[in-house]
C-alpha cells in the first residue's frame, strides 16, 4: 500500500487498477474514451481561422530548457460514456510567457516522507498565458466563431517538471512487491513520528527504494498543487467540471487541497501504459504511463481522475508532461470530462 499526501493532509492508498468502472455497471478502457475524443469538423475549421495549431506533438531533448513561446493546446470534451447525449468541445492552448513580475520571483517547498527522507524543492516564479476556444459541438455554425478567453496565470513552474511520470515506476514496483509487511509510503508537509519512520524506513530498504525515487515520490506534491492550479485558472475549464462535479467547486478543492477536508487517494498507476500511437503518431514511442486517483472531501468522494502522463520536457513541461485526461463524479457516472493534447511546439526565442 501507499500513501500521497497533500501537504499536511490525511493521505491515500494506491491500488492497481488500469480498467475503471463507472456506475458499477460497465467497464470502460480509458484509453478508448481518449481515442474517441476526436475535434469536430466545426471545431478544427473554427480552431484554425483563430490560429490554433492542432497537429503535431514535438518536444525537446530532456537537455533543453523550457522558453518564452512553448506552447501545448489540448482539445476537452463534455459528453457521456455511451455516447447518449453529443459532445461540446473547448480548445485550449497554454503558452509560456516569461519570468513573472511582481515580487515573488522563487519559492521553496518542503516535503517529508515516512521513510525519514525529506527533500526541498526550488521554483521560479513563470507566467503561463491560458486561452479557451469554446463551446462547440455538431450544430456550430464554422462561418462563427466563439471568442478566445484569456487568462495570465503566476506558477511556480520549475515544480510542474518534477515528473509525475518517474513516480509511476515506484508506484507500480511497490504494488507488485510481494514483500509482507507491506510498505505504506507516504508524503505531506511536514515532519512524521519517530515511530512511523522507525516502521516504515526498513520496508523502503528492503524494496530497494531509493533515494532519487522518494524524491520523485514527493515531487509529486508539488506536481500536482501545480497541475490543478491551472486547469482551475484557465477560461471555462472549472465550468467544465462543474457539470461533472457536484460540490465542492474545483476552486474549492485546490484552494483547501492537503487540509483534512480534501485528499489525494491515488487507485491506480502502470508506468508502462498502452496507446503510444494516440499520442505519438509518428512512432516517436515515448514512454508515458497513467495515473488514476480520487479527490475526497470530508470523507467523500466528488471526482476521479485518470491521467496518461510522460515525462515533461519543454514543451510538455507547460502541462506537467499530462498528454491525456479523463475525469468524471461518482454521482453522476454517465457524464465524463476527457481531454488530449494535439500539438506541442516550443517557442522559437
Amino acid at each position: 500500500m501507499f500513501r500521497f499526501g497533500c501537504r499536511a493532509g490525511p493521505l491515500v492508498c494506491f491500488l492497481l487498477a488500469t480498467t475503471l468502472r463507472a456506475a458499477d455497471t460497465k467497464t470502460f478502457e480509458i484509453l478508448d474514451l481518449l481515442r474517441a475524443t476526436q475535434p469536430l469538423p466545426a471545431t478544427t475549421t473554427i480552431a484554425t481561422r483563430q490560429g490554433f495549431d492542432l497537429h503535431g506533438v514535438a518536444v525537446a531533448s530532456p537537455a533543453f530548457a523550457a522558453k518564452p513561446g512553448d506552447e501545448v493546446t489540448v482539445l476537452i470534451q463534455l459528453g457521456t460514456f455511451a455516447g447518449r447525449l453529443p459532445p461540446r468541445q473547448w480548445i485550449m492552448r497554454v503558452r509560456l510567457v516569461g519570468p513573472a513580475g511582481g515580487g515573488a520571483g522563487a519559492a521553496d517547498d518542503v516535503e517529508y516522507t515516512n521513510t525519514g527522507a525529506n527533500f526541498t524543492f526550488h521554483s521560479s516564479n513563470s507566467m503561463l498565458r491560458l486561452e479557451t476556444l469554446g463551446p462547440i459541438d455538431s450544430r456550430s455554425i464554422p462561418d462563427r466563431s466563439p471568442p478566445v478567453k484569456r487568462a495570465d496565470l503566476a506558477a511556480w513552474t520549475d515544480f510542474l517538471a518534477l515528473d509525475l511520470w518517474r513516480s509511476t515506476e515506484l508506484i507500480g514496483r511497490i504494488s507488485d512487491a510481494k514483500v509482507r509487511p507491506s510498505l505504506t509510503l507516504t508524503s505531506r508537509g511536514r515532519p512524521f513520528p519517530d515511530d512511523e519512520i522507525a516502521r516504515q524506513r526498513p520496508r523502503a530498504e528492503a524494496l530497494g527504494v531509493t533515494a532519487d525515487e522518494l524524491r520523485s515520490f514527493a515531487g509529486s506534491v508539488p506536481a500536482m498543487v501545480q497541475f490543478l492550479r491551472l486547469v482551475q485558472a484557465a477560461p471555462d475549464l472549472q465550468s467544465i467540471l462543474g457539470e461533472v462535479i457536484s460540490k465542492p467547486s474545483l476552486l474549492d478543492l485546490v484552494t483547501h487541497a492537503g487540509h483534512n477536508d480534501v485528499n489525494f487517494e491515488y487507485r491506480g498507476a502502470s508506468a508502462q501504459a498502452s496507446g503510444s500511437d494516440l499520442f505519438w503518431p509518428a512512432g516517436d514511442g515515448r514512454d508515458f504511463g497513467l495515473l488514476h486517483f480520487r479527490l475526497n472531501t470530508f470523507g467523500k468522494a466528488v471526482l476521479e481522475i485518470v491521467l496518461y502522463v510522460t515525462p515533461p520536457v519543454p514543451p510538455l513541461r507547460n502541462i506537467a508532461g499530462v498528454v491525456g485526461l479523463a475525469a468524471w463524479a461518482p454521482d453522476k457516472p454517465d457524464q465524463i470530462v476527457t481531454a488530449r493534447v494535439l500539438s506541442a511546439v516550443a517557442g522559437s526565442n
